[in-house]
């Protein structure tokens, strides 16, 4: 450690490791008490970085060369609630949701096309307020989750946000996108990669039951409403009498 007589010598200090290419220093209150771990700034420590720092995502990996292409996050955590949701396809597994048409700033739709990933999380209850709450048209810079009161969650490394709050949440990749000509919109396809909730949910069929996730579909651009215990039938055949499970 350096200890320091005047704010010169700090600033000497400084400047030679800036010179030095260091990463960054600490200055810190030589009286304080020692603290295990990476200091934050405030209190009896103040931390100086020289360098910025950045999480990226391997987006791709170059065959035959050592080489891969990343993605670069800016760090903004965008959250906006979408009603569109629709199922495509089970293999491979595909989802389908549409934006409105770009003639505003769609901050999803940008996140999504620079990292080619994204997160959808099931509405409960206890938060629905909050998640409607998102689809108000807050500046590009604002995140609606530290906004609306949200906690977001990274699980595995994956570059887009979860809701932690939520009981069904799943990763999806970028695939594809089609634009709806007769309105403007523009249909996305993703594909689920990796699917998060309690298996108390799953029937032994593998059917997942959103009644007993207190999962809320949406209706409409203002209405919610929470579901019930569902009527299950038996595959349908032509030869066959419409049969409850």
């Amino acid at each position: 450690p350096l200890f320091t007589r005047s704010s010169a010598e700090l600033a000497d200090f400084i400047s030679a490791h800036k010179s030095a290419k260091s990463e960054g220093v600490v200055v810190k209150n030589p009286a304080s008490p020692y603290s295990s771990g990476r200091p934050a700034s405030g209190g009896n420590a103040l931390k100086l970085k020289f360098w910025e720092s950045a999480t990226v995502l391997v987006s791709e990996i170059t065959p035959h060369k050592r080489s891969v292409r990343l993605c670069v996050s800016d760090g903004n955590k965008n959250l906006a609630v979408f009603n569109s949701i629709i199922h495509l396809g089970s293999n491979p597994a595909l989802i389908g949701f549409t934006f409105r048409p770009l003639t505003v700033q769609r901050d999803t739709y940008k996140n999504i096309q620079e990292t080619g990933v994204f997160t959808v999380n099931h509405v409960q209850e206890g938060f629905v307020g909050k998640a409607h709450q998102t689809a108000a048209k807050y500046p590009t810079n604002t995140s609606e989750f530290e906004t609306v009161g949200l906690e977001a969650e990274y699980l595995e490394g994956t570059l887009a946000p979860f809701v932690k709050k939520s009981t069904i949440r799943y990763s999806c990749t970028y695939v594809n996108e089609y634009p709806i000509i007769e309105n403007g919109c523009i249909m996305v396809v993703g594909a689920i990669n990796a699917l998060y909730l309690d298996e108390a949910f799953i029937a032994p069929d593998g059917w997942i039951d959103l009644a007993k996730a207190n999962s809320i579909a949406g209706i409409g651009i203002d209405g919610y409403v929470k579901g019930v215990a569902p009527i299950r039938y038996e595959y349908a055949k032509p030869e066959t009498k419409p049969q409850k499970k």
